[in-house]
């Protein structure tokens, strides 16, 4: 599903389906007479007039290919590889199987080599779907050329390889499984996409909360498509299990999960050039009393004999995908309240349009500018360490209302900066807080704010706490699915809400004072007292604590006591 292409389709795309369709008729030649009339009849023409091109100039492209022209709508095709990977999830039942974003078929193709029957038989259970008539030319094509490579038994009838928008899509009979890989449009890009998409969203799914991907309409949507008992199988971000837009759905379908792959740390990257993170959902349509089967592969041959993790539900909060060793140590810590309840974290200072940063941002101080953090974030200097500041000199000239007029608004200066408050860095391998006791610094996005709303809570003990080995192993272990290049976590506001915290904080209080005063000359033994203090009021043990700084903070270079 996606924008139509149309006139916009790039001659590259157009040249690479003239070559599919070149390869196509060739081998169609071959074929029984009454098999090649079903397909000529089946494929018909292309949407957008294509060149014609000799079976000696087609070039080898991949399906992958097409993605960068597809990827402003959200349309990344499924790699064929990747494809057979996740219809191995398939529970194979009997029935009709939809994939409401079929793209170039490489899903379809892959759970037509799974079906049991004729070449007829499964054919007549495929349905496809695709806004872009491109796309499901393509599909319809491709699905030809499999049947055609079979040509046993009977000719089977009409494709359902159909133009239509999935979100508008009403079923009279319910499909037996539904596969799909939505599109990948993120709500800051679905106005510009397809101007108008989210209302129409929203009037056909109301339970679309907040700053919704599209993908999660279709997750939703699949539950009217699919009949009872029956299986929906998806590749989605992994944000599914994370994201605060997503909190609606994993409520009302939590019961309904059965597997959760994740494929974050999957070896090359499925989609490379894109941000995404990907995870194999498989859901029921009928909820389950059942453990929750969760998986973490590195390979796509992983999949034919899994390393499976029981979980015991409610386990649709995040992919639990602990080492052995330090789940029985974290696992009581979950009935703790979560970090939300006692702190409030925003993002900051970001510029949204080329040019607009460099107007406000420099290195020289000017009449009315403030420190900020961030100026030199492209050099992947690291300003916000643990419990320190090393500021790269940079200035911000806080114009709120000519960035609000340039269609830049920014936070409120008093209420976000000019406050004691806790500065995150938002990307490193364990999290790294600051206390800004003062209210000095103003930050880039990348570095989010945070203060406490508990009175029982300082910036000095939200500091500490955040700055621990065990909030480090409790993120890692319920976030591991966003983990980047394998070294490299974000530690989004959305996420961090959701960490559970100590309920009494009063024994860390002195020593969290003590390192905050001396983080300008930071004391690592001093910071390791600490972390102990921060341990004993999560009830974790000093060997407990040991363990999961050799298991969470490995890679980190700042350990406590180091």
């Amino acid at each position: 599903m996606g924008c139509c292409l149309g006139d916009k389709a790039p001659e590259e795309l157009l040249f690479w389906l003239s070559g599919r369709r070149t390869r196509w008729r060739a081998r169609w030649a071959e074929v029984p007479s009454e098999w090649a009339t079903w397909a000529d009849a089946q494929l018909g023409e292309p949407p957008s007039p294509l060149p014609e091109v000799g079976a000696e100039n087609v070039q080898a492209m991949r399906y992958d290919r097409l993605s960068a022209h597809r990827a402003a709508w959200g349309q990344v095709f499924t790699p064929p590889a990747l494809a057979r990977a996740l219809t191995a999830c398939w529970a194979g039942a009997p029935g009709r199987i939809l994939d409401p974003a079929c793209g170039g078929g490489s899903l379809l193709l892959a759970i037509a080599d799974r079906a049991p029957g004729t070449t007829a038989e499964i054919v007549g259970r495929l349905e496809g779907w695709d806004r872009d008539p491109l796309a499901a030319w393509l599909c319809r094509g491709e699905l030809i050329d499999w049947a055609l490579q079979r040509c046993t038994g009977p000719v089977p009838g009409p494709l359902a390889i159909r133009v239509q928008d999935a979100v508008h899509a009403r079923v009279e009979r319910p499909f037996s499984s539904v596969v799909g890989n939505p599109p990948y449009l993120e709500a800051k890009r679905m106005e510009s996409a397809d101007p108008g998409l989210r209302a129409r969203l929203r009037q056909r799914v109301p339970a679309l909360r907040g700053a919704f991907d599209l993908y999660l309409a279709f997750l939703t949507l699949g539950f009217e498509w699919v009949e009872p008992g029956g299986q929906l199988l998806w590749l989605v971000p992994n944000k599914v299990l994370e994201g605060r837009y997503a909190e609606g759905f994993r409520k009302k379908h939590g019961a309904s999960v059965h597997t959760v792959i994740d494929l974050a740390s999957l070896k090359p990257r499925p989609f490379p050039g894109t941000g995404v993170y990907p995870v194999i959902l498989d859901l029921r349509s009928e909820e389950s009393r059942e453990p929750v089967r969760t998986v973490r592969i590195e390979r796509l041959e992983q999949l034919e004999n899994p390393t499976v993790q029981i979980v015991e539900r409610p386990a649709f909060r995040g992919p639990w995908f602990a080492p052995a060793s330090t789940w029985g140590v974290l696992n009581p810590l979950l009935g703790l309240p979560p970090l939300g309840t006692v702190a409030t974290f925003v993002s900051t200072v970001s510029f949204h349009r080329r040019g607009l940063r460099e107007q406000y941002v420099h290195n020289t101080r000017e009449e009315g500018d403030y420190p900020y953090l961030g100026a030199s974030s492209f050099t992947r200097k690291t300003e916000v360490g643990v419990f320190r500041v090393d500021w790269a000199g940079g200035w911000i000239r806080y114009d709120r209302a000519a960035l609000s007029a340039a269609g830049n608004p920014l936070p409120d200066l008093e209420d976000t900066f000019l406050r004691p408050k806790v500065i995150l860095c938002q990307h490193a391998i364990r999290v790294r807080a600051v206390a800004d006791r003062e209210g000095r610094w103003v930050t880039k996005d990348v570095y989010p704010v945070g203060w406490p709303v508990d009175p029982r809570w300082s910036v000095e003990v939200l500091a500490a706490v955040l700055n621990s080995t065990v909030f480090t192993a409790l993120y890692n272990t319920l976030y591991r699915g966003i983990v980047v290049g394998g070294d490299t976590y974000h530690y989004l506001p959305a996420f961090l809400r959701q960490i559970p915290v100590p309920d009494d904080v009063r024994g860390i209080q002195e020593h969290a004072e003590r390192v905050v005063r001396l983080q300008s000359h930071f004391d690592p033994l001093e910071w390791d007292l600490l972390d102990r203090a921060v341990a004993e009021a999560y009830g974790i043990n000093e060997k407990e604590r040991r363990e999961l700084i050799e298991v969470h903070l490995a890679l980190s270079s700042e350990k406590p006591g180091k």
